[in-house]
């Protein structure tokens, strides 16, 4: 834990003074953290580890005990896409996903083609320049 809290506060740039001010604690509590995490923390995993439960649940920050274990790294990737977008756009996309669910896989298909061509020149990275390239989107679900 020690070694995310320094690499979370490079990333944000702050001081160790900076990103402790931030979350209200004082500098030498922060210092103590990324030098000496508390033991409870070692306790906690240990608790999610044994019972197979998220930290996060047993922290109450999400209801569901088993929240993101199941899901694979292409799935993360997408939650943590998703959950970074606000107002409008994450309105769009939420909708955009909801359609596609309850498409058959014919229409959803279609539907993923469609969005694919018009990515395609904007994202290259993302659905593939050679047309040979690109994933079959309505059948990429299929585990890593």
């Amino acid at each position: 834990m020690a070694m995310r809290l320094k690499q979370l506060r490079d990333s944000k740039g702050f001081s160790q003074e900076g990103m402790a001010k931030s979350v209200g604690m004082t500098q030498k509590s922060w210092d103590r953290w990324e030098s000496h995490p508390p033991e409870s923390f070692t306790h906690l995993r240990r608790i999610a580890e044994r019972y197979k439960v998220s930290a996060d649940y047993l922290l109450g920050i999400v209801d569901d005990p088993f929240a993101n274990q199941d899901l694979s790294t292409d799935e993360q990737t997408t939650l943590a896409a998703l959950r970074a977008l606000r107002g409008k756009d994450k309105l769009v996309a939420r909708t955009l996903l909801a359609v596609l669910a309850k498409e058959e896989p014919e229409e959803r298909r279609f539907t993923l083609d469609v969005i694919a061509r018009i990515l395609r020149p904007a994202q290259p990275h993302i659905i593939g320049e050679d047309p040979g390239d690109d994933v079959d989107m309505a059948t990429s679900d299929q585990p890593d």
